[in-house]
């Protein structure tokens, strides 16, 4: 699932100016979508205090104390990806909790990781919700991916 929405994310939405000016953007404070995954700062943020190990400790202290070292975090690839497996697992806990299981649901879950807001969401679950265009091109990443690793 996070290889489909990666995959997606840089079939669609990235290009070497947008990821100089989300970069310089996101240092500005200004909530840019950032890295492989892109993760928007205050996603990142709002899924720090869901997730507190997002925010790892050294000596006692969170790695993660401003916006510059938040930026940093999501150019990098692997951090980046953690980031993205937070946000697919509080959407699919978040609809869980609610009734309805969207785990086996690539098209759904992208389309929530496109468009939902982590700190405010504003979809109440639902039985049967509806994928939008980025939804659907995670869906056929996801199969793309499973039938390149044999799965």
């Amino acid at each position: 699932m996070i290889a489909g929405v990666i995959y997606q994310e840089q079939a669609t939405n990235v290009n070497f100016a947008d990821a100089m000016a989300d970069y310089i953007g996101g240092l500005a404070h200004v909530n840019m979508s950032i890295g492989i995954g892109q993760v928007r700062v205050k996603t990142a943020e709002a899924l720090e205090r869901v997730y507190s190990q997002l925010n790892p400790t050294v000596a006692g202290e969170q790695v993660i104390q401003s916006n510059a070292v938040r930026v940093e975090f999501l150019k990098h690839p692997l951090m980046n990806i953690r980031y993205v497996a937070a946000k697919l697992k509080f959407d699919q806990e978040r609809w869980k909790k609610a009734g309805f299981d969207i785990s086996s649901k690539p098209e759904i879950l992208g389309t929530l990781y496109h468009i939902e807001d982590v700190a405010n969401p504003h979809i109440a679950p639902y039985a049967h919700p509806d994928s939008d265009e980025f939804g659907a091109g995670v869906k056929h990443n996801y199969a793309y991916v499973r039938d390149l690793l044999g799965i």
